[in-house]
């Protein structure tokens, strides 16, 4: 359908009224408010057109239409003109993210509040994998005879540390001489790539490295054993949800509810959505084929060029503002951008 039909205008008309009330929307009420110029009788007919070609659906035979998903792809993807934040508000948004002295995880926690609070829908922002974040340095401390404490901080604050036990009584200028070395070797490597070397070497080892390389190597691999950490990701913005109008229906609330318990197709539709370079839009089917939902993600990553680390997103129903929430997911995953390539 092309943007400058009837049709196009009609339904763009009866989508924006469906996202301010949230209530079916009559012929009579388009043309008292649209500015086309046609008569209910007009606009009725267009829109039982639009209904015949599955743009809207009626849901009970008195009442007005409703846009459906496939309207909404339309009207996301050429009709919708998405209003730029202003220059102080993106600067507002940066500020709210700018936490003195804060690790990527507190920033990407911050960041969801902020998604919530500003666009009125759930925030939730994709973490980096931990392959991909980089060694920035590793230590060791003695715990007892045979058991090492390792720390591993990565680009951006992250810890990580795992007990470690030895089959040498290690000395603390041994496990000094283990820190220099390793991160003279690894700093700035991603875990994943850090692991790849560190077993290679460790295959020649023997033939290679000198005593106190391999057994360095040796108690890192498994402070670098991460294989079954799921990937993290942060969600806020229920209390405000829940009290909005969009959720007055307590069945409505309980599939929302429902659907932020179930992590793992949260986590899958958050990664499928970084596939796209840019934000993007996209629609699902809530439980029993009741509730669609509207996912807005923008992908954010630590260098210009370079595959996004994770996404910052709004998860609403259908009938979100898109004009602003749009703005607002592409401004706060612009400065979480800014701020992975400042840590990273």
């Amino acid at each position: 359908m092309r943007r400058d039909t009837r049709e196009t205008a009609v339904l763009k008309a009866v989508i924006e009224r469906f996202i301010r009330s949230g209530e079916p929307v009559a012929s009579a009420t388009v043309a008292e408010e649209s500015r086309l110029g046609l008569s209910p009788a007009s606009i009725r007919a267009t829109m039982a057109t639009l209904t015949d070609q599955g743009y809207l659906e009626q849901p009970h035979v008195s009442a007005g239409r409703v846009p459906t998903a496939k309207a909404f792809r339309l009207y996301v993807d050429t009709v919708l003109a998405p209003r730029p934040l202003s220059p102080a508000k993106v600067a507002e948004l940066a500020k709210a993210l700018d936490l003195e002295n804060a690790d990527i995880s507190q920033i990407l926690r911050r960041a969801s509040a902020v998604v919530a609070s500003q666009s009125m829908q759930l925030g939730v922002v994709l973490a980096p994998k931990r392959d991909e974040m980089r060694w920035r340095t590793i230590e060791f401390s003695l715990v007892g005879p045979n058991l090492v404490l390792a720390v591993l901080i990565l680009d951006g604050g992250s810890v990580r540390t795992r007990m470690v036990a030895v089959p040498d009584a290690y000395t603390a200028d041994d496990l000094t001489r283990f820190s220099n070395y390793l991160n003279g070797n690894f700093k700035g490597c991603t875990l994943s790539d850090a692991r790849l070397r560190i077993a290679a070497e460790l295959e020649l080892a023997e033939e290679k490295l000198e005593e106190v390389c391999r057994k360095a190597l040796a108690l890192t691999k498994p402070a670098l054993d991460d294989t079954d950490a799921e990937r993290e990701f942060f969600m806020d913005g229920i209390g405000q949800v829940s009290h909005t109008s969009a959720f007055a229906d307590a069945s409505r609330l309980r599939e929302l509810l429902s659907f932020m318990e179930e992590r793992p197709r949260i986590l899958d539709l958050l990664e499928r959505t970084m596939a796209s370079p840019d934000i993007s839009v996209s629609f699902i089917q809530g439980e029993y084929d009741t509730t669609p939902w509207a996912v807005v993600s923008a992908p954010y990553s630590s260098r210009d060029g370079m595959a996004p680390l994770g996404v910052v997103s709004a998860i609403g129903l259908l009938h979100m503002n898109y004009a602003t929430v749009l703005p607002v997911v592409n401004a706060v995953a612009a400065s979480v951008a800014k701020m992975m390539r400042n840590r990273l």
